[in-house]
């Protein structure tokens, strides 16, 4: 790995055992045990680093660290038809910009919707594991005030005025709450000043995401890391695959940045570029259908009511799941997001954004949703 000037790192080889392209959850766990297991891995990253009191607060500037098109920002809108998908774009993927919730589903989604050898007991252990690297906990009390988030205490009020306080509880998040120095993987964090900006990326440095546990192992342990790289091509070559980086970060590089291939035995990769190749080849995937991770936001907006912006999806519209409800479980719907948020996305202008795929492909008209065994 060497560093770049303008920020970024890129490879300093051209040959790998294993190849993780992109650094949010599913890439980052991948990593960190293919490192720990002695793989010679490397692991590329479109986005930059983002250490703590880096990510932007400035709305007056979208191109001072907001938009990953301008100058590659935190955030990157991404089109397609009706719906505008804003992800992370950053070492650390989706964990930089998520609400931390650590929620773990009961047995009945795995019914309903998961192939036979999963179910709650059979990944109870790994849950288990996960809650140990990402030091989850619920939220305390502001050690300040002495009182929990006014937002909590508004949710726990909003669940009394709907009858429903059986059913309201403080999921686990995966944010240090308190001590100041390293974490049990000894990176240096800081206490949540409960701010209520997980959204937009801490600058406390108090939300554990992926680069402060699972990357930093991987770190440790050898692996390589190539950030302001993206994958636009992934092709197989002889018993591997050969995948063709964008180097926005390498020295020299021209606005759109510089191409060169990488060859490696085993890939693991996010979405976009999988799909990219398969519509020009058939590449040996997980599955024939691949669906890539998507977070969006949910809006609530400060009333004079405080039941008046909630919106739980569950059994019935607008109201939370009590024990012995019937029907499908409910999935709780947490927004945490900021008005910096809201205006951001208020100020993209979507028609001035380009479709997510390359120019000129067609874009497909409508999206399946998977369906197991296909």
């Amino acid at each position: 790995m060497t560093a770049a000037q303008g920020g970024g790192e890129y490879l300093d080889r051209d040959r790998f055992q294993a190849l993780v392209i992109g650094s949010g959850f599913g890439g980052a766990v991948a990593a960190c045990r293919l490192a720990q297991a002695g793989v010679g891995v490397a692991v590329v990253e479109r986005g930059r680093r983002w250490p703590p009191r880096s990510f932007p607060r400035d709305l007056s500037r979208l191109d001072a660290g907001w938009l990953w098109l301008c100058n590659h920002g935190l955030y990157d809108a991404r089109p397609l038809n009706d719906i505008l998908a804003v992800q992370a774009a950053g070492w650390g993927g989706g964990s930089l910009v998520y609400a931390n919730v650590a929620v773990r589903p009961p047995q009945e989604v795995f019914d309903r919707s998961w192939p036979e050898p999963y179910s709650r007991a059979v990944l109870e252990p790994y849950y288990d594991l996960v809650a140990h690297m990402l030091e989850v906990r619920p939220v305390p009390a502001d050690p300040r005030t002495g009182q929990l988030p006014p937002k909590t205490r508004l949710m726990a009020k909003a669940a009394g005025l709907l009858g429903q306080s059986d059913g309201f509880f403080h999921p686990n998040l995966a944010v240090r709450f308190e001590g100041e120095g390293p974490n049990r993987f000894g990176v240096a964090q800081k206490p949540c000043t409960f701010s209520g900006q997980c959204d937009i990326g801490c600058n406390e440095g108090a939300k554990n995401t992926l680069d402060l546990n699972y990357l930093a192992l991987a770190e440790r342990h050898g692996a390589a890391v190539a950030t302001l790289t993206e994958a636009v091509h992934i092709a197989r070559a002889g018993d591997g695959y050969r995948v063709r980086l964008r180097e926005h970060g390498h020295p020299g590089a021209a606005r759109e940045g510089v191409e060169r291939d990488v060859t490696a035995r085993y890939q693991h990769s996010t979405a976009t570029a999988p799909i990219r190749s398969l519509r020009m080849q058939r590449l040996p995937i997980h599955r024939q259908r691949v669906y890539p991770n998507l977070i969006y936001f949910n809006e609530v907006r400060r009333r004079q009511h405080p039941t008046a912006g909630i919106r739980v999806p569950g059994p019935a519209p607008g109201r939370c799941a009590a024990p012995g409800d019937h029907g499908p479980s409910p999935w709780l719907a947490v927004s945490s997001h900021t008005t910096r948020t809201s205006r951001m996305i208020v100020c993209v202008d979507g028609d001035d954004l380009p479709m997510a795929g390359r120019a000129g492909e067609r874009q497909p008209k409508e999206l399946v949703p998977p369906t197991v065994g296909g």
